[in-house]
């Protein structure tokens, strides 16, 4: 799944935009930032997300289903596994030897073997 995941205007803060009213009500303003658990998560993710096999390393998809998603990235010695399940259940996914339990709504990430991120809905 190549390409570079984005939050727009205000996403990280949980701020909804009303398309039916214009450009303008999709970038609300925020006047005061409420900092929650996911504005804290996102920072995590964007912490993570400058290590170069992110931007470089070599794509390699493991798991597609229609909700369950699981791709490798390597390059040189370093390899990054991220693996999604916004499923209702548990779902399993095989990847050279080892089966990876991905509960409902969560989110994994791995690099070199060491768990950077598991998020749960």
């Amino acid at each position: 799944m190549p390409g570079i995941p984005s939050i727009y205007y205000g996403g990280e803060f949980g701020s909804e935009g009303c398309k039916e009213h214009g450009d303008k009500m999709l970038r609300p303003i925020a006047e005061q930032k409420e900092y929650t658990p996911l504005t804290q998560h996102i920072r995590n993710l964007c912490h993570i997300s400058k290590h170069p096999v992110f931007s470089i390393g070599i794509y390699k998809e493991i798991h597609l289903a229609n909700t369950s998603y699981c791709f490798t990235r390597e390059m040189d010695s370093d390899m990054v596994l991220c693996a999604v399940n916004i499923g209702e259940i548990e779902t399993h996914i095989n990847y050279e030897g080892q089966t990876l339990c991905m509960p409902p709504k969560s989110a994994q990430i791995y690099l070199n073997g060491e768990c950077l991120s598991y998020e749960t809905a």
